[in-house]
């Protein structure tokens, strides 16, 4: 209960619990509101802290390539110079079909061949909708297997 009088902890939606369960869920719900608001305010500490740091980092490799240096150590750091390369992958359609034709060339297409999991499901969905449309029940994609379900909690503020 609150300062009013109000039992407005833990709602249970009309589900009757005895005073032991009500006690532990109004226990575990307050924990978890706890530390969701701990946990945000961390993340907002981190990423103030991560672009500090990135601005620091910068400064020090300018400081680096001006004094000509390779690296120096202080503070228990040694900060060094790393050069690094990248390349980008492929965008269009032509460019995709000629980086598959070159791993298959060299057979190892499957070693880097890779299908994003929330497209797949997503194409999924769609494909598994369509074949209902179409009166198919048990619809089925070569190579995936039949989809599971889980169940998950979800926590957001509540109005």
């Amino acid at each position: 209960m609150n300062d009013e009088g109000q039992h407005d902890e833990v709602t249970n939606m009309g589900i009757l619990l005895d005073d032991a369960s009500d006690n532990l869920l109004a226990t575990l719900t307050k924990r978890a509101a706890e530390l969701k608001e701990l946990k945000a305010e961390q993340e907002k500490v981190l990423k103030k802290t991560s672009a500090e740091l990135e601005g620091c980092m910068e400064q020090i490799l300018r400081y680096l390539d001006l004094s000509e240096l390779e690296s120096l150590k202080a503070h228990g750091f040694l900060f060094f110079k790393k050069t690094s390369s990248s390349i980008t992958t492929p965008k269009t359609e032509e460019e995709k079909k000629a980086l598959f034709r070159f791993l298959q060339q060299k057979d190892i297409f499957y070693e880097f061949a890779s299908v994003h999991s929330t497209s797949l499901n997503k194409l999924y969905k769609e494909l598994a909708e369509e074949a209902l449309q179409e009166g198919i029940l048990e619809f089925e994609m070569p190579g995936v297997g039949k989809p599971s379900s889980y169940t998950s909690l979800q926590m957001r503020k509540s109005k």
